[in-house]
């Protein structure tokens, strides 16, 4: 797309600022985030042996989102809202039909021990998706920027929150962060 516009603006007399996808860069800062954490490939080796137990079987309902290679942190939020039904479910403090709760527990028996790793993921990519949502519907300006400051500055200490604002921001070009008042806030 950058090349279109590029081309487009070469035959034209006014510049188009290409704006990057902002998804893209919050899938960058929560790679950069989780990629390497232990908790993270803790609960992706739990998740990738439970799925193979759970294919084409009656219980094929309980699986989690695939995860995929390339561009896994693009939906890394649906992973984390699967963790939290599932540890929900497993509590059992809901009714369910016949072997669900067994199942959970051998199919995904150490899931429990990464609760608060899951409770933590699903708690940052929750606030990002908010953030992603308000640059999306909204777009970036001083009071939208302002309104997704306050949802990363609820992230827990250990997270990338200025790898987070950076991401928002930096899909915008210079010129946009400069008449909206933000280059060198982040």
């Amino acid at each position: 797309m950058e090349k279109g516009v590029r081309l487009w603006s070469e035959s034209h007399e006014s510049r188009v600022p290409v704006i990057y996808d902002v998804g893209h860069a919050f899938a960058l800062a929560l790679e950069k985030q989780y990629k390497e954490d232990s908790g993270y490939k803790r609960l992706v080796e739990i998740v990738t042996q439970g799925a193979k137990k759970l294919r084409q079987t009656a219980f094929g309902f309980l699986s989690p989102p695939q995860l995929r290679s390339k561009g896994r942190f693009m939906s890394i939020g649906r992973l984390a809202k699967w963790g939290e039904k599932i540890l929900e479910l497993s509590a059992g403090t809901k009714k369910l039909p016949q072997g669900v709760l067994q199942k959970i527990s051998e199919v995904f028996p150490d899931l429990n021990k990464s609760r608060e790793f899951i409770q933590e993921f699903s708690y940052t990519t929750n606030i990002m998706s908010n953030v992603l949502k308000i640059l999306k519907n909204k777009g970036l300006e001083k009071s939208t920027y302002v309104e997704c400051r306050e949802w990363v500055d609820k992230l827990p200490e250990n997270s990338c929150k200025e790898s987070f604002m950076l991401a928002g921001t930096a899909s915008f070009d210079t010129k946009t962060n400069q008449s909206i008042g933000i280059v060198g806030k982040q």
